[in-house]
């Protein structure tokens, strides 16, 4: 086993480029560096492992994310990412242990029996969301559905029909959201780690072209689970961090 010094890196692995300070993109252009590498000779077959770490300090302060890469000759056949902002401060764990941990021992699988390893490697599929996409979302927030956010999310709608969009009501209370526990690991793939409602909610806002948010005031705040979907949008500010989309048209209603 010997160290490798380069390897041809397919654009869709690393997507991000991140520049602070523009503000109709967010293109981020981060540190990344190879810190460890490793080439496996084993049934005739030559497997490459790369770990990368990459600088996430305009996302978030300090923010270090680790990409270990494993490929074949052709293709890549397995991708792990961690960040340090996965670990609190009493897990006697921390990113770049973890991610090195890991190397090391898909070196050592590899090495041992590669094909009970890379059969072992699941990628699970999520399902395609199911929401048909439409030009208006409209977030109901209000658990109640005869008062005032129902007329103004009523209101919408109409007047979006009237001007030829297709327009989606969303209902927070009816949805299975569970709430976001601040993992981080969204940050790793674009996706969060629960498989739930949310995934078609951020679909439909993703594809739509004005966003409107009902919410009612009579606790000076907006409702638990109406804040339960706002908090999991975290996932979707990251997949946009990830690929560097082009924001839209912001406005306030």
């Amino acid at each position: 086993m010997g160290a490798v010094t380069h390897v041809a890196i397919p654009p869709t692995v690393f997507p991000m480029h991140i520049k602070p300070r523009n503000a109709d993109m967010v293109h981020m252009e981060k540190t990344r560096e190879l810190v460890w590498s490793r080439s496996i000779e084993s049934d005739d077959e030559t497997y490459l492992l790369f770990l990368y770490r990459e600088d996430f300090s305009v996302v978030f302060p300090h923010m270090i994310r680790y990409t270990l890469l494993l490929q074949d000759k052709n293709e890549i056949i397995a991708v792990f990412r961690t960040n340090n902002y996965e670990y609190s401060p009493t897990v006697p764990l921390d990113a770049e242990s973890s991610a090195h941990r890991v190397a090391e021992e898909w070196a050592s699988s590899l090495q041992k029996d590669p094909v009970a390893f890379l059969a072992s490697i699941q990628v699970h599929m999520r399902k395609a969301p199911s929401r048909e996409h439409s030009t208006v979302v409209v977030i109901q927030g209000s658990p109640r559905s005869d008062g005032n956010s129902s007329i103004m999310a009523q209101w919408v709608s109409d007047a979006a029909r009237e001007a030829g969009e297709t327009v989606s009501v969303i209902f927070p209370d009816d949805l299975d959201i569970h709430h976001c526990i601040g993992c981080y690991r969204c940050f790793n793939t674009g996706t969060c780690t629960f498989d739930d409602d949310m995934g078609d909610v951020i679909s439909a806002i993703q594809h739509s072209s004005l966003l409107v948010v009902c919410s009612p005031v009579y606790t000076n705040t907006v409702p638990g689970s109406l804040k339960i979907l706002i908090d999991r949008c975290q996932a979707y500010q990251a997949a946009i961090v990830l690929v560097g989309r082009l924001k839209g048209p912001r406005g306030l209603i």
